[in-house]
């Protein structure tokens, strides 16, 4: 399934980014993460491949901000689906954290405003004018799950190492500033861990552990078998141990030897232990969230029926929506709440 020069005649750049325009990338490698998620492994070309070009000087900041992620489309349908890196390096680039920006933004689409002004044309003109490009490659890997009714995701399922397909981005999902949250709460399902994740690194990794603030990470899936990243979290968790607590929650165990590391009922969860068996529900989440004050937020990822639970479904135009579920009932305001 070869994607032809025809199908991606619009695509004239291989590997480079850009918010405003999808271009071709060549999927590196594959591998099988559980029974219906895979991860892949893209190529990219470093970000700061010539100090004039602006399209790659947005992308850097993009990525130096906060939690950024991709479009990646069916070209057979012309659909596309939106998925967050949990990896990346980008030979030749320097990020920027939002303590260097110039700009202050409320979310993307503010950030990016000034540079839509002559779209298209003003896109290719950058591109036109940039003469020199490096011959250093990066990368940048994804997690993708396969549902039974989505088209994107069987798309991206079929896809084999060498193949090409048309991605957008990087997009801006959550800006974080250091030094603005004391505490921060993650509420994760399934995939959802993939921005949660990003962050994760991004804060504990790459700031001073004078600037890490506390962060609670509750993540719930199906099964033990269906927790993603489940390796990479507990590292992190034991090299942070006074920064990062995660507690797992699972909906069934499927066998009597897995009920040794679960409690029998979530609603009598401790916040110290690693695994409770249920569903997330007002119990754990007013045990185990940051309080609710100002100098916190909390973040929100999962499906769709776990958002409608917890927070409430984000809209399709990308606003935030009102706040409702459990956490208006813990008494969270919507400034303190947001969706991915």
């Amino acid at each position: 399934m070869l994607v032809s020069k025809d199908i991606l005649k619009n695509s004239t750049k291989t590997g480079e980014f850009s918010p405003f325009s999808f271009n071709k990338f060549k999927l590196l490698d594959r591998k099988k993460v559980n029974h219906d998620t895979i991860l892949l492994r893209f190529e990219a070309n470093g970000m700061k491949m010539s100090s004039n070009n602006t399209v790659n000087h947005i992308c850097e900041r993009i990525v130096g901000l906060g939690i950024w992620s991709i479009d990646i489309k069916d070209h057979y349908i012309q659909t596309f689906r939106s998925y967050t890196p949990i990896d990346s390096n980008f030979v030749g680039s320097t990020t920027h954290n939002a303590s260097n920006l110039d700009t202050k933004i409320n979310g993307s689409a503010g950030f990016l405003s000034k540079y839509l002004i002559a779209g298209k044309q003003f896109v290719d003109g950058l591109r036109a004018n940039n003469s020199s490009e490096s011959t250093q490659k990066g990368y940048f890997d994804v997690i993708v799950k396969r549902y039974p009714d989505g088209s994107v995701s069987k798309f991206i399922h079929n896809l084999k190492p060498g193949e090409y397909v048309e991605i957008r981005g990087p997009n801006l999902t959550f800006p974080y500033y250091p030094n603005t949250k004391k505490h921060i709460g993650m509420i994760a399902g399934g995939t959802g861990i993939a921005p949660m994740y990003q962050l994760l690194k991004k804060l504990l990794l790459e700031k001073p552990r004078d600037e890490i603030p506390k962060i609670t990470l509750i993540y719930a899936n199906k099964s033990l078998q269906d927790i993603l990243l489940h390796d990479q979290l507990n590292k992190l968790r034991e090299e942070f141990p006074e920064h990062l607590d995660i507690h797992y929650v699972v909906e069934n165990i499927s066998s009597p030897a897995e009920n040794t590391l679960l409690n029998s009922d979530y609603r009598s969860f401790d916040p110290h232990e690693q695994f409770g068996l249920g569903i997330i529900g007002k119990d754990l989440l007013g045990k185990s969230l940051p309080p609710v004050d100002s100098s916190t937020v909390v973040l929100v990822s999962g499906p769709d029926g776990m958002m409608d639970h917890i927070c409430g479904m984000k809209p399709i135009d990308g606003q935030q929506g009102p706040l409702s579920g459990i956490l208006k009932g813990l008494g969270y305001s919507s400034e303190m709440v947001y969706k991915m």
